[in-house]
């Protein structure tokens, strides 16, 4: 079994309703859970206001607008080992867009937060949207895990 170790950050100045600990560590553990066997993982996941989503959008993305989730991966340097702990990247997510979205979408806040971890989640170990075969074999992989988890379909 591996070992998740979350570092969770919240730069928050406003009042958002959000997940507590726990519960990204379960969403985590069951993302990674076939992945990496006998290992200890780190992420770091970093909750964020509207300003803060638009500065690191525009700063990485060159997009000028605050967005819902973003994704940094961790590159290793060629010359260390990932021997005792493999740090993945982190996750920001920023929660009025999540909430503005449910309100758009018609969705329940605490499946669209659960679905937005899972699909940062894989983000971090390279799974992308970019081709429509990518993109099909990511939402199969979200869907199935959503359905271990206990919820729907997202894309339904």
């Amino acid at each position: 079994m591996n070992t998740l170790i979350l570092d969770l950050q919240i730069a928050l100045n406003k009042f958002y309703l959000f997940p507590r600990k726990m519960h990204f560590m379960y969403w985590l553990t069951e993302v990674y859970r076939c992945i990496f066997k006998n290992q200890k993982i780190e992420i770091t996941i970093r909750l964020v206001e509207s300003n803060e989503s638009k500065r690191l959008n525009m700063m990485f993305c060159n997009k000028r607008y605050s967005t819902n989730i973003l994704v940094f991966p961790f590159e290793y340097p060629k010359n260390i080992e990932k021997r005792y702990k493999i740090f993945l990247g982190d996750i920001v997510i920023c929660p009025v867009v999540l909430e503005n979205e449910i309100k758009k979408e018609k969705k329940l806040l605490a499946e669209h937060w659960v679905h937005m971890v899972v699909h940062s989640a894989l983000h971090l170990v390279k799974y992308d949207h970019v081709s429509d075969i990518d993109a099909c074999v990511m939402r199969n992989l979200e869907i199935k895990i959503m359905q271990k988890l206990g919820y729907m379909n997202p894309y339904i």
